[in-house]
């Protein structure tokens, strides 16, 4: 195989793990926004709006909380495999870059370089 064969095998493994990451990001999102549609019609009441008074109540943190946990456990099985997914394939595209000499580079790019300027 030459080198732009590599590159482009290369570049369809990681194709893949941005999708498959996507797609747990999404997952995640899924979750999240569930749980705060049930805590607002679950909890649904007239509320102060004034500036000085949050609307948020340790209570309804609380059951939101317990919600989001119930929500998580409930598709843990999806969330789990698709982290493990993620892993073999940060491993398969890692071992790929060293059996071929393609350098390192991080699956997701650092901002630490950008809050540093």
């Amino acid at each position: 195989m030459t080198i732009t064969e590599h590159i482009a095998m290369l570049a369809t493994m990681e194709a893949a793990r941005r999708e498959t990451h996507a797609h747990l990001r999404l997952i995640e999102r899924q979750i999240t926004a569930r749980a705060e549609r049930l805590m607002i019609s679950f909890r649904a009441r007239s509320r102060d709006y004034r500036k000085s008074r949050s609307t948020w109540s340790h209570a309804d943190e609380q059951l939101y909380q317990a919600t989001l946990s119930e929500l998580t456990f409930s598709r843990h099985r999806e969330v789990e495999g698709l982290s493990r997914k993620l892993a073999r394939q940060d491993v398969a595209i890692a071992a790929f870059r060293r059996r071929h000499g393609l350098p390192e580079v991080d699956a997701e790019p650092d901002m630490a370089g950008l809050r540093a300027a």
